[in-house]
């Protein structure tokens, strides 16, 4: 449909269709800033524990905001569940809510059941404010992380390893790709980000033990 001057204008079936819509713009005009001044994007969680900062990166669905949760129960902030940005050795989240099957939202502080938007997808979605997880809100500020986890499913016990410089930058260059066109300043940033910060694989199942596993290493 248009307008009368013309200019082409998309409709909706619903107020969280078009609410969605207004986020996926915002998202993206974020990036493309945050690309022109030299960031580049991957997929990861971010989490500040004790004054370190933990970047959990993995495609979706590997537990990246699963134990992003048990880490914040402990006293940790998550920044993002689904984006961070490198520049020059610092990353810093993209701020977004987090995405949560309806029934894992009973499990969260009151303030943050509260601020639930519930998404009509199937299963049901929850939408969740990450600053309404812990009484002091995400530290929203480039700082150097300490810890990068790489994230490898599984149906086993939750197992630390260290991991190589080549597979940080392969498999977060491969996930990276369609948010960091520039594909030379992407691959520049991971190396110095396995240069400088401790880098683990963590296999097997995303539970408390996994959790565990990575507060052992704060």
């Amino acid at each position: 449909m248009s307008d009368r001057a013309g200019v082409r204008r998309q409709e909706f079936d619903s107020a969280w269709a078009r609410a969605e819509h207004a986020y996926a713009m915002v998202h993206r005009t974020m990036m493309d800033r945050a690309s022109a001044e030299g960031w580049v994007g991957i997929r990861a969680a971010q989490v500040d524990l004790r004054g370190t900062r933990i970047l959990i990166a993995g495609p979706p669905g590997t537990g990246k905001t699963t134990l992003a949760l048990g880490l914040a129960a402990r006293g940790g902030t998550i920044g993002s569940d689904e984006v961070v940005l490198l520049r020059e050795g610092h990353a810093v989240a993209l701020p977004r809510r987090l995405r949560l099957l309806h029934d894992a939202t009973t499990h969260l502080p009151e303030r943050a059941r509260e601020s639930a938007v519930e998404l009509p997808y199937a299963p049901p979605v929850d939408a969740v404010d990450p600053g309404r997880l812990t009484p002091s809100p995400p530290l929203v500020a480039p700082r150097v992380p300490k810890l990068l986890v790489l994230l490898t499913p599984g149906t086993h016990d939750p197992i630390v390893s260290e991991a190589s410089p080549l597979q940080v930058i392969a498999e977060l260059s491969t996930g990276a790709a369609p948010m960091s066109p520039d594909r030379g300043k992407l691959i520049g940033e991971l190396s110095r980000l396995q240069r400088n910060v401790r880098c683990v694989r963590l296999t097997g199942r995303a539970d408390d033990h996994g959790v565990d596993a990575l507060e052992s290493l704060v």
